[in-house]
């Protein structure tokens, strides 16, 4: 049987990275190819990470030597010869799920088995548009709630936003005092004029690309022309705010977010719940 061997770019030491250097020990590694930065200089693709990372990531020599002090695993820094030999060998590949492996599999390694582990080790183009349920609770709550839901689902239907309709209510001290919808800007029919920008990606990528006033910027913008404080207040969304959204609530000092149904993107949930926000997931 063929060895296994292994290929990632790995920047900085942490957790993720020795995680993955654990699988590879796990797996019976024969070698760890290790793909250095300036081997990725060249590739367009990873123009953003070059620029990214050219002023704090280390060198593979530097990797390597950090590496040879948690694991015995060969490590080899991967350039044209160890390409050539990489290429040469007929074992499966094991690489951590991202784009930098995605790509240079198809590019360098077609047709052989590739083995993608799934681990954490950064936020890139194969996770960026992950997205999954918001780890909350769904419960029954008190008819105050069910009538405001009702107001907040008639306000969605204000919005001309053909993609998605999202209403919601600001409420402090047991008060609606404000109401919006995702509305577009400087026209609400911008996207009907000249078309969506966000309907040329799937949903959870290219989140900034976006023309409207999301539901939750009109809530907060209204309280603050109102001379209203949201310290302590609580909203009622349709779905699930979007990362810059929910990092808009936090600051606004909102402790608690009602909402129908929606999807978490870069653990939009998790931020939410370490900055103190209760999340509650009503059904009606």
């Amino acid at each position: 049987m063929d060895n296994m061997i292994a290929v990632c770019h790995i920047p900085v030491i942490h957790k993720g990275y020795l995680d993955f250097v654990r699988t590879c020990e796990a797996r019976s590694v024969e070698t760890l190819y290790l793909v250095d930065l300036e081997f990725l200089r060249p590739e367009e693709e990873f123009d953003y990470l070059v620029r990214k990372n050219s002023l704090h990531a280390l060198s593979a020599v530097e990797i390597r030597q950090a590496l040879q002090q948690y694991t015995k695993l060969p490590i080899v820094i991967l350039n044209d010869d160890a390409l050539r030999a990489l290429q040469a060998s007929e074992g499966e590949v094991l690489m951590p799920k991202e784009d930098i492996s995605t790509f240079l599999a198809g590019k360098y390694l077609p047709g052989r088995t590739v083995l993608y582990e799934n681990v954490f080790l950064r936020w890139n183009r194969e996770n960026l548009g992950e997205t999954k349920e918001p780890d909350v609770l769904a419960v029954n709550l008190p008819e105050f709630v069910t009538t405001t839901f009702h107001q907040v689902l008639e306000e969605a239907t204000k919005s001309a936003d053909w993609w998605r309709s999202v209403g919601g209510a600001l409420v402090k001290d047991g008060q609606v005092i404000a109401m919006a919808h995702n509305e577009h800007m400087p026209h609400e029919q911008l996207p009907n004029l000249y078309g969506d920008t966000r309907a040329l990606f799937k949903k959870g990528v290219n989140i900034n690309y976006v023309t409207a006033a999301h539901a939750e910027v009109g809530l907060i913008a209204a309280a603050a022309k109102a001379g209203i404080s949201t310290e302590g207040g609580e909203l009622f969304l349709t779905d699930f705010p979007c990362p810059y959204c929910a990092r808009l609530v936090a600051k606004a000092g909102i402790k608690k977010i009602y909402f129908l149904k929606g999807y978490a993107v870069l653990e939009g949930d998790e931020f939410l719940k370490g900055e103190g926000v209760e999340l509650v997931q009503v059904g009606l």
